[in-house]
């Protein structure tokens, strides 16, 4: 009995044994486990945002690289519309050269009116009252004509009605655009 009593007298009292381990566990908990899950949770907020980040820049790249396709497509239809579009001065050439297309076509010119120039910002529009009549494989053709034409044509506000009672013959309205480059832009674009 007596060594029990002076095991007892020599070991700690359990309260102050509970209270070195809770106090451990409370150091760990503050300076190694809260700090470790903080950097832990930073850095799979960072993880998140690299991934985020990589995946909008694939998309972005690719939005890229078809903006640069679409603007490669716009160049070369304008450097095709430049090659053949009509400047101020080729106005009357241009004009002719319907008119030629409607005698071929076989169609009659009832009026042929050019209007007023529209002015935009780096070209113009040259408005035209057309009214024709002829039949339909005829006016099918002038239009097939006038869009083959080197310098592009706009057909607009087409209308199609008979031209009499009783007949195979048509008459047509319509009112054709041809675009024209305006002489500052045509010597810019020549010089670049």
């Amino acid at each position: 009995m007596t060594k029990s009593k002076a095991a007892q007298n020599r070991s700690l009292p359990s309260w102050l044994v509970t209270g070195v381990v809770a106090t451990l566990a409370v150091l760990y908990t503050l300076f190694v486990f809260l700090p470790t899950q903080h950097k832990t949770a930073a850095l799979k907020s960072k993880k998140y945002e690299l991934m985020q980040y990589v995946a909008n820049r694939s998309k972005t790249n690719e939005k890229i690289t078809q903006a640069r396709q679409r603007q490669s497509q716009v160049e070369q239809v304008s450097l095709a519309w430049r090659e053949n579009a009509p400047d101020v001065s080729e106005t009357g050439r241009a004009l002719s050269s319907i008119t030629q297309q409607a005698r071929q076509a076989g169609v009659t010119l009832q009026r042929f009116d050019p209007e007023p120039q529209v002015r935009l910002q780096t070209i113009a529009q040259q408005p035209i009252a057309v009214a024709l009549e002829g039949d339909f494989e005829q006016v099918f053709q002038f239009l097939q004509r006038v869009e083959t034409l080197p310098h592009r044509v706009w057909v607009s506000h087409l209308t199609l009605s008979p031209a009499g009672e009783n007949t195979q013959t048509l008459r047509v309205e319509m009112t054709l655009t041809i675009f024209i480059e305006l002489d500052e832009n045509s010597a810019q674009a020549k010089s670049t």
